[in-house]
């Protein structure tokens, strides 16, 4: 309807902490209400850091998801240990839900009511969460396929809406001033842009490093920029093709290349210290 009144211009709208919160992360308000209850629900029963799944699910987006095998599904969660069938009891996941789907893959349509629908969407990112969690403990893209009967294309899809995903949730955490679930999720949004375990996320920042090439350096000891900042070329060559079969595919040329790289950006966080030092002292 239209408003045919007059307005007071002497009074001023101001959005509300949610309200910005959803404009700053790009979510609809249905989206962000939806999130805003997931993330209340998940600060006031804890969570499960004993395993990355329940991280996982949490920045994993409710869009454009791979499509289940619920047979497959089924049977996956059946072998789920207690931590990922607590995670389970706390997400809501329902065993029913699988149970109907895998029974009657053909002709099941999903109930109009929003429960019905909630809970469709709790199993669905539950499926790409456990795709997600394996992708980032260095699980290969084509066993991940194999595993969970998904293409390519769906995985590849995964891991860059996850990432956009994750970055919007930092936006949304940080202006609802939930910070510590903003620093956890910040640390999580690196590890998602190159697929690779904690240990390797600080040699992923170095130019030209990729997941499989800072795997490599950590297996022939390389393991901090430092190292590598401070390594012979020629040396590091040689040990990373006496430790890794791959390594014969690292030219002499890449590898001196990434060791001026490493040089430079040790010398930009050496910087970056010095200042933030100045800044502490001046207050």
């Amino acid at each position: 309807a239209e408003y045919m009144g007059e307005f007071d211009l002497t009074r001023s709208l101001q959005a509300t902490p949610f309200g910005m919160s959803a404009y700053k992360a790009n979510f609809s308000i249905q989206e962000a209400e939806f999130i805003r209850r997931e993330l209340e629900v998940t600060m006031e029963t804890g969570l499960i850091l004993m395993d990355e799944l329940h991280l996982c699910y949490a920045i994993t987006p409710f869009k454009d998801l791979p499509s289940p095998d619920w047979t497959l599904y089924l049977a996956l969660y059946y072998k789920l240990d207690s931590t990922r069938q607590r995670i389970c009891q706390l997400i809501g996941l329902s065993e029913r839900l699988l149970v109907r789907r895998s029974m009657d893959k053909q002709n099941y349509k999903v109930p109009a009511k929003p429960e019905a629908q909630r809970n469709e969407l709790i199993a669905q990112r539950f499926y790409a969460a456990l795709m997600l969690c394996d992708l980032v403990n260095e699980i290969s893209i084509p066993c991940v396929e194999a595993k969970y009967k998904v293409n390519r294309g769906a995985v590849q899809n995964l891991l860059r809406t996850s990432q956009m995903f994750a970055n919007m949730m930092v936006n949304f955490s940080s202006t609802m001033q939930w910070h510590g679930l903003e620093r956890v999720l910040v640390a999580y949004v690196k590890r998602l842009g190159f697929g690779v375990k904690p240990d390797l996320v600080p040699l992923t920042e170095i130019k030209g490093v990729q997941a499989g090439r800072a795997r490599m350096f950590w297996t022939a000891g390389f393991k901090t920029i430092k190292s590598i900042a401070n390594a012979d070329s020629d040396d590091l060559l040689m040990r990373v093709r006496e430790k890794c079969t791959a390594g014969k595919y690292l030219s002499p040329g890449a590898t001196r290349a990434i060791v001026h790289h490493a040089t430079l950006l040790l010398q930009q966080k050496a910087e970056e210290l010095q200042e933030e030092a100045l800044l502490l002292m001046q207050k």
